[in-house]
């Protein structure tokens, strides 16, 4: 997997995670909704918005970049969404109680 794949993968996997839409979360980074969307399409961006982002998320650049960065729940709750935009018609509060619910399933089914 390119790394650009794996920045554009862990970025929509944080996305989702947080139950929030491309302009919610562009709004939470302070970028545009056509760069945030041009990165989880592509993962094409440069290392200062990358920076950026893991500035404003808290993490570390190389959380962005590396393939093992995002936790399992992540990964499968984009697996459960990819591609589709489900949830977007719901308030951001049901989908978050949604993607938490998601995550107690992916923890039970990682603890047998």
């Amino acid at each position: 997997m390119e790394i650009k794949d794996i920045l554009s993968n862990n970025v929509k996997a944080l996305r989702i995670a947080r139950g929030s839409t491309l302009v919610e979360f562009a709004q939470e980074l302070q970028i545009s909704k056509s760069t945030l969307q041009k990165i989880e399409m592509t993962g094409n961006t440069t290392i200062a918005t990358i920076s950026w982002m893991a500035t404003t998320l808290g993490i570390s650049p190389e959380e962005l970049l590396l393939n093992k960065a995002m936790p399992k729940t992540l990964s499968t709750m984009q697996w459960l969404l990819q591609g589709t935009d489900t949830l977007s018609h719901l308030s951001p509060e049901k989908r978050k109680r949604i993607i938490y619910h998601l995550i107690e399933i992916d923890e039970d089914l990682n603890d047998e």
